[in-house]
Formats: structure tokens, C-alpha cells, sequence
């Protein structure tokens, strides 16, 4: 017990960093033809829902010219998707025991998140659209704002009922009952694990990437 005890922590902070690396490796140096695993099904169902048809343009992504709609590799949620495969695997980390079953857990952990991640894109970017045909601009509130507003809530939001989903399915019940204070503490710090990863991937990486890069208006506008 002891042996498989010490492997868990290995298998959560090292599949996370193989994987959530391939992946943000990945996104940082693919077109949109390269990301066409995760913008296709997109694209596939944004056009279901608003009644449209998207057709592929190298360079650019899929393409609506009627709507003037671009699903672009910055539609393509990686880090969103990064971000629900570390809650998944932090959720289940006490599951991770023994190679088949880590594997397993893994898999269905990156499918999962897989799966979250198209379905919260496709309702962002209707959303976006809608809105953009909306009269509500002015004041300094514009399309580009409040599609990067609209990003932050929805996101932020739905990967923490994500999480929340997870963690009570991986929650091992006891027969005793927490007090009331005990509880509230609880809760209040399960919520502190979805907005420390997101502050992480969305503020804190970008951030050192920004100035690396010397992208710090980008990164501000972005806080």
C-alpha cells in the first residue's frame, strides 16, 4: 500500500506535465489545419445550432462569409482544455493506483475534458455571435471586449462546474458528517481549486509568456 501510495503523486503531476506540455506545445505551433481535431467538431456544431455552413480555408480556419463567422486556432480552447484535464486528474488522483488503472483514468480523464471543451466553445462562440448582432455597444463597450467578457465568464464558470461535477463523483462519502463551520470551510475551499487553475493557465503563464515577449499591453487588457 505504501509502495502505490508514493506512485500517486507521480502519476498526477507527471502525466499533467507530459501531456498538458504536448498539447500547449502543440497549440503554439500549429495552423488552423493542425487543430482541425478540436476546431472541426466545433465548426460542425456551431453550424448545426445557428443554421450554418462552415467550409475550410487555409490559413484562416472555417469559414462563414454570410456571417462573416471565423472559427480561428484562437477559438480553439487548448488551454481551456489543458486546464479541465488538470482538475480531472486532481479530482481522481487518489484513484491512480497501479499502471492499467492510471492509464485508464488518464484516458478518460483527456477524453472528458476533451469533450467539455468542444461542447463550452460551441456554446461560446453562438453566443459571441449573437451578440455581436446585438445594439448594446457603446461607452467603450465594444464587440472585441465583450466576446473577451464573455470568454472569461463562461469559462471560468463552466470549468468550475466541472470540477465540482468531478469531485463529487470521486468523493469517497463517510458516515460521519462534518459540522456546519466544517462544512461551509470545505466548500469554500474546493471552490479555491478550479480559480487557482485558472488564474494559473489564464493570468500567471501568459504573463511570464508576455514578458518574455514584450506582449504587455496584451496581458493587462487581458487582467
Amino acid at each position: 500500500m505504501k509502495a502505490r501510495a508514493v506512485l500517486r503523486p507521480q502519476w498526477w503531476w507527471g502525466s499533467l506535465l507530459l501531456i498538458g506540455g504536448v498539447l500547449k506545445y502543440h497549440y503554439h505551433v500549429a495552423g488552423a489545419a493542425e487543430l482541425g481535431w478540436i476546431l472541426a467538431p466545433v465548426a460542425w456544431l456551431v453550424g448545426l445550432v445557428l443554421d450554418l455552413r462552415f467550409q475550410f480555408e487555409a490559413g484562416s480556419g472555417w469559414v462563414n462569409g454570410d456571417a462573416q463567422l471565423i472559427i480561428a486556432p484562437s477559438c480553439a480552447g487548448v488551454n481551456y482544455l489543458i486546464l479541465l484535464f488538470a482538475l480531472s486528474l486532481y479530482c481522481c488522483r487518489e484513484q491512480l493506483r497501479g499502471l492499467p488503472r492510471a492509464v485508464w483514468l488518464i484516458g478518460v480523464s483527456l477524453g472528458a475534458s476533451y469533450g467539455w471543451t468542444v461542447m463550452i466553445n460551441t456554446v461560446r462562440i453562438c453566443l459571441s455571435s449573437w451578440l455581436y448582432g446585438c445594439d448594446i455597444y457603446g461607452g467603450g463597450l465594444t464587440p472585441e471586449l465583450l466576446h473577451r467578457l464573455v470568454g472569461v465568464c463562461l469559462y471560468y464558470l463552466s470549468c468550475t462546474c466541472y470540477y465540482l461535477l468531478l469531485a463529487r463523483v470521486f468523493t469517497t462519502h463517510r458516515r460521519q458528517h462534518p459540522a456546519e463551520g466544517k462544512q461551509l470551510r470545505a466548500a469554500a475551499l474546493q471552490l479555491l481549486v478550479p480559480l487557482l487553475g485558472y488564474l494559473v493557465l489564464t493570468i500567471g503563464l501568459p504573463g511570464v509568456v508576455g514578458q518574455l515577449h514584450g506582449l504587455h499591453r496584451l496581458f493587462w487588457h487581458h487582467v
